[in-house]
C-alpha cells in the first residue's frame, strides 16, 4: 500500500523550508506537490515567499509553475 506523502506533511523544519526557498533563490525549480501543500497550509512562509516574489521577481529564479501557484495569493498581480 502506497501512502500519499501529502497526508504526512513535515513539520516546520529549517531544512524543509530551506528547500522551498532554494527553489526561488538558487535553483529555479518547480515546487513539488508536498512543498506546494505545505505552502497552502502555512500562511507565514507563504506570505514571506510572496513578498520575495513582489520585490525580487526580476532576479530570474521564478518558474512559471511557481508563479502560477502563488497567483491566487498575490495582492499585486503586476509581476505575474
Amino acid at each position: 500500500m502506497t501512502v500519499d506523502p501529502i497526508l504526512y506533511l513535515p513539520c516546520s523544519t529549517p531544512d524543509f523550508e530551506a528547500g522551498i526557498w532554494g527553489a526561488v533563490i538558487d535553483s529555479e525549480r518547480d515546487w513539488n506537490d508536498t512543498e506546494r501543500e505545505y505552502l497552502r497550509r502555512n500562511q507565514g512562509i507563504r506570505e514571506s515567499i510572496m513578498q520575495w516574489a513582489e520585490y525580487n521577481y526580476s532576479d530570474g529564479c521564478w518558474t512559471k509553475a511557481n508563479l502560477e501557484f502563488l497567483r491566487p495569493y498575490l495582492q499585486d498581480v503586476s509581476i505575474t
